[in-house]
């Protein structure tokens, strides 16, 4: 187990905030990115120091029943997606207008910045180990019954690490496979 999975409990969503909670958010933490429902900033667990990456989701942007029932099946799938590929989620927390998702921080950017920041393309064995890792991540979901509906080079997340590590970022839309 890593250093915070010692201390939290994958599955429970806590009825409280994010510090409440064990997490700082450091004033100056830049912003991570943002999307239609969300916005995602970096934390830090402060009994383990590991760094995190906390996305808020407002509830009054999720505006239809299948917006609302799309992000509960993420809360209720994610923690039990486990694979190296896969963006890591710890706990969840829920406020009466939000819910905060503390996941894993890859820290590198995503493939549509490492694409768009590239004058000459991404080298051919570079972009064939992100489409290994990325179809790796795929077809574990897939064996666990999980569509992944929102895959595009921003959803695919970059670790920070010797290795280059692309892990995918589940979203409100990941759903549960019915064959």
């Amino acid at each position: 187990k890593s250093a915070i999975e010692r201390f939290v409990n994958p599955g429970r969503v806590h009825q409280c905030s994010p510090p409440d909670g064990g997490y700082d958010i450091p004033a100056r933490c830049r912003s991570l990115g943002a999307g239609s429902f969300a916005s995602v900033t970096c934390g830090v667990h402060r009994a383990s120091g590991t760094s995190v990456a906390v996305k808020q989701v407002l509830k009054r942007r999720l505006l239809s029943d299948e917006e609302r029932l799309a992000m509960r099946r993420e809360i209720e799938l994610h923690p039990h997606l486990v694979h190296a590929n896969v963006v890591r989620l710890y706990e969840v927390f829920e406020t009466a207008d939000s819910f905060f998702l503390v996941l894993e921080l890859c820290g590198d950017g995503n493939l549509e910045d490492r694409f768009r920041k590239s004058r000459l393309g991404v080298p051919e064995l570079e972009a064939c180990w992100f489409m290994f890792q990325l179809v790796s991540a795929v077809d574990y979901l897939h064996s666990n019954g999980v569509l992944h509906a929102d895959i595009k080079p921003a959803n695919c997340l970059l670790v920070v690490s010797p290795s280059d590590a692309a892990a995918l970022a589940p979203s409100a839309f990941s759903q549960v496979a019915t064959a």
